[in-house]
């Protein structure tokens, strides 16, 4: 069971629960609410059942100990007449019982509760505040921070909501880590991206303009220019270093036979229609030529971010950061992709990530990360654009008067931020997260 400050007069021996769309807040009330070797009911819909099946299996998977029983979905979520019948079905109970009301949607909620505390008169009645991440009590004032008593994976949150991943990442490729450091100086100022631009596309791109994906798209003699523009100069260096290739040239295949890559892809046997799908490590690769080129066109943005979350100082260090999440095709109908996503408590940080500094492009991608967000993190969600924009401040007060959000729900950080992203996070961190 998770630790927390709740109060001993909170918990409760039955937990009724009314499953919604998120269900994030139901898997943390799961594990702070219902006493140990309690009983959790599920109170779903047609279209939740399956979505409540899930956070009783996982809730168990990570310690948890209760029961279950199932109950028949509401036929009608939205009637009262529904609710008194799914109370009645269940009738009385032995022990403290509670519910926690904030899945679902409002008349679940106000029918539910009217019910419960007509029913069980000393019910215990809950809700989770996600904009200050406190666990509240209908009838007493006192408000007790939740934020970081219950601390999810990015890969149980992904479990939670049925996605399949084909893949993600938790680790950088090697000694790079110094290479993407100098390219966030180097992309500082306009005059460094655009000379860095003016590479990536006569050196990593083919003449139809697509990237290089295999060597027989490499030039006849196999080999890549290093920068050579002014403003590259530094980046050459510490190419040439980090590569041990010097001269004016370097061979990516054999480039890329010095680092290697490791993905966390789904175990083979899980996934199964009774089976949480489960993640592990799979053997380290070498770094194949089409990771190395995207690395150096731009995904060195990813790492830098991810390794800036790393970077943190404790007190506010999220627990669990990856990068490069990306759905399987072959399971899913839709697309879904994060660049990086960490996870502070049960809270929720999506980065969408770019070197670019076009406006479009970059509201375009702080638009699809702020979607996937609330969708996958709920209200809690926290959404951030890293990127080259040189007026960061402005772009962020755009979309946050076009989606009325609070100052801390949306960031963007642009290029002078890139060189110092472990302090600005920290600092974001600090101001939006929540405490145990």
């Amino acid at each position: 069971m998770a630790e927390s400050n709740i109060p001993e007069s909170w918990m409760t021996d039955n937990l009724f629960v009314l499953v919604g769309e998120n269900p994030l807040p139901n898997y943390v009330a799961a594990q702070l609410l219902l006493r140990s070797g309690g009983t959790l009911h599920l109170v779903s819909s047609r279209d939740t059942l399956a979505i409540g099946k899930r956070i009783a299996n996982l809730a168990r998977q990570v310690g948890c100990e209760f029961s279950c029983p199932e109950h028949p979905p509401l036929e009608d979520p939205g009637s009262r007449f529904a609710i008194v019948d799914f109370f009645k079905r269940v009738g009385p109970l032995k022990g403290s019982v509670g519910l926690h009301y904030t899945g679902g949607t409002k008349a679940m909620a106000v029918h539910a509760f009217q019910e419960v505390r007509q029913q069980y008169s000393q019910a215990v009645c809950t809700y989770l505040d996600a904009r200050t991440l406190e666990m509240r009590h209908a009838e007493e004032r006192a408000r007790i921070p939740v934020g970081l008593s219950v601390k999810p994976t990015v890969a149980e949150l992904v479990t939670l909501h049925d996605i399949p991943l084909a893949y993600f990442c938790i680790a950088l490729y090697g000694n790079l880590v110094s290479l993407y450091q100098v390219l966030a100086k180097a992309h500082e100022t306009e005059v460094g991206q655009n000379a860095y631009n003016e590479w990536c596309k006569t050196t990593l791109r083919r003449p139809n303009g697509r990237l290089i994906e295999k060597r027989s798209h490499l030039p006849l003699n196999g080999q890549l220019c290093y920068p050579t523009a002014a403003e590259l100069t530094e980046v050459a260096a510490v190419m040439r270093i980090v590569f041990d290739s010097p001269g004016d040239y370097f061979d990516p295949e054999q480039v890329r036979q010095k680092f290697t890559m490791q993905r966390v892809v789904p175990k083979a046997t899980s996934g199964t229609s009774s089976q949480l799908i489960e993640y592990e490590s799979s053997t380290p690769m070498v770094l194949p030529l089409d990771e190395l080129v995207r690395y150096l066109d731009g995904t060195w943005v990813e790492h830098l971010t991810l390794d800036a979350f790393n970077a943190v100082d404790s007190t506010y260090r999220p627990h669990n950061v990856v990068m490069s999440l990306k759905s399987d095709e072959k399971k899913i109908s839709y697309n879904f992709e994060f660049d990086v996503a960490a996870m502070r408590g049960y809270q929720l940080y999506a980065i969408s990530c770019t070197r670019s500094s076009e406006r479009h492009l970059c509201k375009n991608k702080l638009f699809e990360a702020h979607l996937r967000a609330k969708q996958f993190g709920g209200e809690e969600a926290k959404v951030g654009l890293v990127c080259c924009d040189k007026d960061p401040t402005e772009l962020q007060k755009q979309v946050q008067s076009l989606w009325r959000e609070g100052k801390e729900e949306v960031r963007v950080f642009g290029a002078q931020d890139l060189p110092h992203l472990a302090e600005r996070f920290y600092d974001w961190l600090r101001r939006s997260g929540g405490s145990a």
